[in-house]
């Protein structure tokens, strides 16, 4: 949606995150950096870049020091103690009955199928990309 959109994305990560993130980028034109940056090398991407969209990490938390704006997923963890609450951020979820339950960090076994991500829809997350791109040019 972002390529077809006019979207050029990058792809940051974790050496962990490197298939996955191949993967993404490679379906529409994206670049991959995964495995391939240290956290200050990815800082400095985030710096340059026009919006975040990240999961409840550290790369969310630097994006939003740095002024970027961002597009938060919010599963597991709580968005009112750590979703970014500027104007130019965004916060999605499922906001399931049994989210959040993670805990300082630490998330129980799911019993009921991991139901506050599979609730996350592409068009939610695009939904507020488009916003934040639509406030940021106007």
């Amino acid at each position: 949606m972002l390529a077809e959109n006019g979207l050029s994305y990058i792809v940051l990560g974790g050496s962990a995150d490197r298939l996955v993130a191949n993967r993404l980028a490679s379906a529409a034109g994206g670049i991959s950096l995964a495995g391939q940056t240290s956290l200050v090398e990815s800082a400095a991407v985030l710096s340059k870049s026009r919006l975040l969209i990240a999961n409840d990490s550290g790369l969310l938390h630097i994006a939003v020091g740095l002024g970027v704006p961002t597009v938060g997923i919010f599963g597991p963890s709580n968005p009112e103690k750590w979703g970014a609450k500027g104007p130019k951020d965004s916060i999605v979820g499922s906001f399931s009955e049994c989210s959040p339950c993670s805990r300082y960090g630490f998330m129980p076994k799911c019993d009921k199928g991991l139901v506050c991500f599979n609730e996350i829809t592409v068009d939610m997350v695009f939904d507020q990309v488009r916003r934040l791109c639509q406030e940021l040019d106007s």
